[in-house]
C-alpha cells in the first residue's frame, strides 16, 4: 500500500507537469497518464489494482460527474441554441455508425451472435465525457464546438446504457419492447435535466446561507453528487442532471430564475471565482487519477482480442470525420472540425458496462468484458496520438477536406491556451 500511495502522490506532481508539455508539445497528458498507469501496474507490479479496490471505481466516477458539471458551468443558452440541432445528429450517427462497426466485427471476425454482438456495440457506443471535455478546454475549441462535444459525450454515454440493458434483457429474459424502451430514453433526458435545474434554485437559495458555516467550499460539488445519484437511483440520466445543474448555476438570469417569486424574496447566491478555481482543481485532480487508474487496469490477458478492435477502431476513425462534416462542416473552421473528427475515446460508462452481460449470463458475457476493456483504453491512446498528429502534422489535410471554412486569420497558427494546472 506504501508503495501506490507514493506513486498516487508522484502522479499528481507529474500531471501539472503533463499539462505545461500539453500547451508546448501538443501531446495530450491523457496519454501520459494512462501510460505511467501502465507502466506501474501491468508492467512493473509495484502498484496493485486490489490496493483501490471499490474505491478507484467510486472516485472514477466522481471524477466524471465533476467534469460534467463543470462542463455546464461554461454552457450558455446562446452557445447551447447554436450547437444543438448538428450536435444531435452528430451524436446519433455516430453512434449508431460505432454499433455497426462493432457488430460487424463481433459477427464476421470473432463469431459472436448477432444479439451478443449488437451489446458489444451498444456498450462501445458512448464517447467518454471525462475525456472529451478536458481535451476541448486544453484544445481552445470555440465555445459552440466546446458545447457540441460536451453534449455528444453525454447523449451517447445515456444511449450506451438504455439500448445496453435492453439488450441485455433480451437475451436474458428474451423480452424486448421498443414503446418502454423510447420512453425510458426520453425520460432519462427530460426528467434527469429538470432534476438538475431544480436543484441549481435550490442551490442559490441556500447558497448563501450555507457559506455561513466553516469550511463549506466543496458543499456545492457535494450537492452535485447527491443530484447525480439520486437522479441515477429513479432510474434517469445523472450524468443529465450534473450537466444541468452546472448550467443552472450560472445562467440565473438567462434562465430567468430572477423573476420567480421565490428568488425575489430570497437572497440567490452566485459561484464566486474563488469556487469556480477550486472545482476546477478537485476535477484536475479526480480527472488525473481517472485516466492513471485506467492504465492500471489493463489486463495481459485481454490483448488475445487486439487484432479486432484494431479494426474496429481503425474503422471508427476512418469514418468519423465524414460524420462531423456532414452534421458540423457549416460552422466549424478546418483545425476545429479534424479535432472533433478525431474526439471518439470511449470510457468509464463502457468500462462499467462491460461486465455485465457475463454477470447476467450471456454467452458472450467473457468475449465481449475481454474486448471492451481493451477498446476502452486503446481508443483514448489513438485519440491522444491523433490529436497531436493534427496538430503538428499534414494529417489536418485529410480532414481539412470535410471542413470547408478556413481558419480565421488570427488562428492560423493556433496555440493551445494556456491552463492553470
Amino acid at each position: 500500500m506504501g508503495v501506490s500511495l507514493l506513486f498516487l502522490g508522484l502522479m499528481f506532481f507529474s500531471a501539472h507537469f503533463l499539462v505545461l508539455l500539453f500547451q508546448r508539445t501538443k501531446i495530450p497528458d491523457v496519454f501520459f497518464l494512462i501510460l505511467l498507469g501502465f507502466l506501474a501496474g501491468p508492467v512493473s507490479g509495484f502498484v496493485n489494482l486490489k490496493d483501490f479496490g471499490v474505491v478507484g471505481n467510486v472516485l472514477s466516477t466522481f471524477a466524471l460527474v465533476l467534469l460534467l458539471f463543470e462542463g455546464g458551468t461554461h454552457l450558455s443558452p446562446a452557445t447551447l441554441s447554436q450547437s444543438l440541432k448538428g450536435t444531435l445528429g452528430l451524436a446519433l450517427s455516430t453512434f449508431f455508425l460505432t454499433v455497426a462497426i462493432a457488430a460487424s466485427v463481433g459477427v464476421f471476425f470473432m463469431g459472436l451472435s448477432v444479439l451478443g454482438a449488437l451489446t458489444l456495440g451498444t456498450i462501445l457506443g458512448g464517447i467518454s465525457p471525462a475525456v472529451v471535455i478536458p481535451l476541448a478546454k486544453y484544445l481552445g475549441l470555440s465555445d459552440n464546438n466546446q458545447t457540441s462535444v460536451i453534449l455528444e459525450s453525454a447523449l451517447t454515454d445515456v444511449l450506451s446504457i438504455i439500448l445496453t440493458f435492453s439488450l441485455i434483457n433480451l437475451g436474458v429474459g428474451g423480452h424486448f419492447a421498443i414503446g418502454p424502451m423510447l420512453g425510458q430514453l426520453l425520460s432519462a433526458f427530460l426528467f434527469a435535466v429538470i432534476i438538475g435545474l431544480l436543484g441549481s434554485l435550490v442551490w442559490i437559495l441556500v447558497l448563501n446561507s450555507i457559506r455561513g458555516i466553516p469550511n463549506t467550499v466543496f458543499s456545492t460539488l457535494a450537492f452535485g453528487l447527491v443530484l447525480y445519484g439520486l437522479t441515477e437511483f429513479l432510474g434517469f440520466s445523472g450524468a443529465f442532471a450534473a450537466l444541468a445543474f452546472g448550467f443552472g448555476l450560472t445562467n440565473q438570469v438567462e434562465l430567468g430564475f430572477h423573476r420567480l417569486p421565490l428568488v425575489k424574496k430570497g437572497n440567490p447566491a452566485s459561484l464566486t471565482s474563488i469556487e469556480l478555481s477550486f472545482f476546477s482543481e478537485v476535477t484536475f485532480l479526480l480527472k488525473t487519477f481517472f485516466f492513471f487508474f485506467l492504465g492500471l487496469s489493463f489486463q495481459w490477458a485481454d490483448l488475445q482480442s487486439l487484432p479486432y478492435i484494431l479494426i474496429f477502431l481503425g474503422a471508427l476513425f476512418t469514418f468519423r470525420p465524414f460524420l462531423a462534416g456532414l452534421f458540423l462542416k457549416a460552422k466549424t473552421e478546418k483545425r476545429e472540425g479534424a479535432l472533433i473528427s478525431v474526439l471518439v475515446p470511449k470510457g468509464l460508462a463502457s468500462a462499467v458496462l462491460a461486465g455485465i452481460p457475463l454477470a447476467r449470463g450471456m454467452t458472450d458475457g467473457a468475449t465481449i468484458q475481454s474486448f471492451t476493456v481493451t477498446a476502452v483504453i486503446l481508443s483514448v491512446v489513438v485519440t491522444s496520438v491523433l490529436v497531436l498528429l493534427v496538430e503538428k502534422t499534414p494529417l489536418v489535410r485529410f480532414y481539412a477536406l470535410f471542413f470547408p471554412r478556413p481558419l480565421p486569420e488570427a488562428a492560423t497558427e493556433a496555440e493551445t491556451p494556456k491552463i492553470d494546472p
